[in-house]
């Protein structure tokens, strides 16, 4: 486990330089008074946020560059150029112009997390890859 934080301690830094340790005995207090309900997620946020009151919450996690073997989503790493996590603006006709990163490789389109939707699709041929993240994704 201490591989894997340190890891993702250097990505960040890379990223962003001004990176903090902070102790995890801290954030009881810190969470309370913000009036957050105990999770791993608002117990980040609240060690963000008690260093930084105007600042922007973002999920982070490292890409994996292995496949999941009973998944079929994650076993196509790439289809028609596009791969999990690129970032993309597409077109829908009922939407129109959107965003979002690509959670899975479907048949026929990529579907996506976007603002609005956890879950949107998204066809193959209106699809153009804004951004590649690599290493660590952050949204």
């Amino acid at each position: 486990m201490q591989q894997g934080k340190w890891f993702l301690w250097r990505g960040l830094k890379e990223r962003f330089h001004k990176v903090k340790v902070v102790h995890g005995w801290r954030t009881s207090g810190l969470r309370k008074a913000l009036g957050l309900e105990k999770t791993h997620q608002n117990d980040a946020a609240a060690m963000v946020v008690a260093n930084n009151p105007r600042c922007e919450i973002l999920h982070i996690k490292p890409l994996r560059a292995k496949a999941v073997r009973d998944q079929d989503s994650k076993q196509t790493l790439e289809k028609q150029g596009f791969r999990h996590y690129d970032v993309l603006k597409s077109y829908k006709r009922t939407v129109g112009n959107f965003r979002g990163m690509v959670r899975g490789l479907g048949e026929k389109s990529l579907f996506l997390k976007t603002q609005a939707k956890d879950n949107a699709y998204a066809p193959y041929t209106k699809s153009k890859v804004l951004y590649r993240p690599r290493g660590l994704v952050y949204f």
